[in-house]
């Protein structure tokens, strides 16, 4: 059986019963980062501007957004990571031996501010869960392969997905001037009376007739980085 990767999976799920709820209302369904430029006072042309700033997060080659911007950003996002629990490691490797033992998590955690001996404690516990051979020693390879085990990460690919879900022509490539067609659309959902400006009343109004994609990701207590 095929197995999803966590990210993949929750994103389905969210767009999912996203496009399951705008279909039950009706409502047109928008990436929230294309909805969350949206403020009362807004100038379409000052809008528009800002649009091709959330392609480019993704479209390093400026050939339009696809699938393998997003994968190359996932990529990314799994490197800093692992470079965000290397760091953490090596932050609490106070003799500089490649191992972490319980009481080098203990000497690092008593040194934070407001540290109670239940919060070290619990700090021991969580850093020492990944020691998974219970020799009583972490060590890199045994902290990096739980950081990117534990879902510990922040969004990035889904928005991305959302996106390209906007393609108009299904081609796999969604350009620049198609998300700007999009957006002037979008605005004009908002702009009711196409004066080209969006009012406090038209923002409130125009915020119930769509659907906003959002991505909520997990969070697990128990992941060594921060």
């Amino acid at each position: 059986m095929l197995k999803l990767p966590l990210t993949a999976t929750l994103l389905s799920l969210t767009l999912y019963t996203g496009a399951t709820a705008a279909v039950a209302d009706k409502r047109p369904v928008y990436p929230a980062s294309l909805v969350n430029e949206l403020r009362p006072g807004n100038e379409l042309a000052d809008y528009l501007n800002i649009i091709p700033r959330l392609l480019e997060r993704f479209d390093r080659d400026d050939n339009g957004l696809d699938a393998r911007d997003i994968a190359l950003s996932e990529q990314k996002a799994q490197a800093q990571i692992r470079a965000n629990a290397a760091s953490q490691f090596l932050r609490m490797d106070l003799d500089g031996d490649n191992k972490v033992t319980r009481q080098e998590v203990s000497d690092t955690s008593a040194q934070r501010q407001h540290s109670t001996q239940a919060l070290i404690d619990n700090q021991v516990r969580r850093a020492m869960r990944d020691d998974k051979n219970g020799d009583g020693v972490l060590t890199l390879s045994e902290a990096l392969a739980s950081a990117e085990a534990h879902g510990c990460r922040r969004p990035t690919a889904d928005f991305g997905e959302q996106l390209l879900a906007l393609d108009p022509g299904k081609n796999g490539h969604l350009t620049s001037a198609e998300l700007s067609t999009i957006a002037t659309g979008l605005f004009k959902t908002y702009d009711s009376n196409s004066d080209g400006v969006i009012s406090t009343k038209e923002y409130e109004t125009g915020r119930t007739l769509v659907h906003i994609a959002t991505f909520t990701p997990p969070t697990n207590p128990d992941c060594l980085m921060r």
